[in-house]
């Protein structure tokens, strides 16, 4: 796999990723960092490669499948990937998403972050959360980023409690059967746990 981040720093990354899959608080992990990769490594195998890509292009993560031709992609921060210029023009997300697509029929399965419009909020300016977000609630594309996608998942935040997270995944092409359940952060753990509809 080829995790691409353009989120946070990839240490801190790594270290919730060890969190998450080892069951083990962020404080224990900073404290074993070594002990805590070893064990990851040992449950998880050594598959993942972890690349920076801020301030790179398609280009590099091109470049990097043809290099290590992974049997899976994660690109977090798609949006990212729009030169800041070009982030107000909707058609540049549709290039970029098409492109993705390519890229993913001849390397491997890619799932990929965007971010939601208006921050998730309601409207702009408000404190209200989007508590449900769909497909069609991507930014900077009505369309294309749909057009260019099989399925979304979108992660809404419950307004009156702020543990929960609300998943909503839409089939993009063929049936369109969206599915839905709420899942339960805990942070201490970079986990999120399945509590029903």
């Amino acid at each position: 796999m080829l995790y691409f981040n353009n989120e946070q720093a990839s240490k801190d990354l790594l270290d919730r990723f060890y969190s998450c899959i080892l069951g083990v608080s962020m404080d224990k992990i900073e404290n074993n960092l070594d002990k805590a990769k070893e064990l990851y490594i040992k449950k998880r195998g050594d598959r993942m490669k972890l690349f920076d890509i801020d301030g790179k292009n398609l280009n590099y993560i091109e470049q990097k499948c043809k290099q290590y031709k992974p049997g899976f992609i994660v690109i977090d921060q798609i949006d990212a990937l729009v030169p800041a210029k070009d982030r107000e023009n909707v058609l540049k997300y549709g290039e970029l998403y098409g492109r993705l697509r390519k890229l993913s029929h001849k390397y491997a399965p890619l799932i990929g972050c965007t971010q939601a419009k208006l921050g998730g909020m309601v409207a702009a300016g408000s404190e209200v959360r989007q508590e449900w977000i769909s497909g069609v609630s991507a930014h900077g594309s009505n369309v294309d980023k749909q057009a260019n996608t099989d399925i979304t998942m979108g992660i809404g935040r419950s307004n009156n409690f702020p543990d929960r997270c609300n998943f909503t995944i839409d089939r993009m092409k063929g049936s369109s059967k969206t599915g839905r359940f709420i899942g339960k952060l805990v942070p201490e753990l970079s986990q999120i746990i399945d509590v029903g509809e």
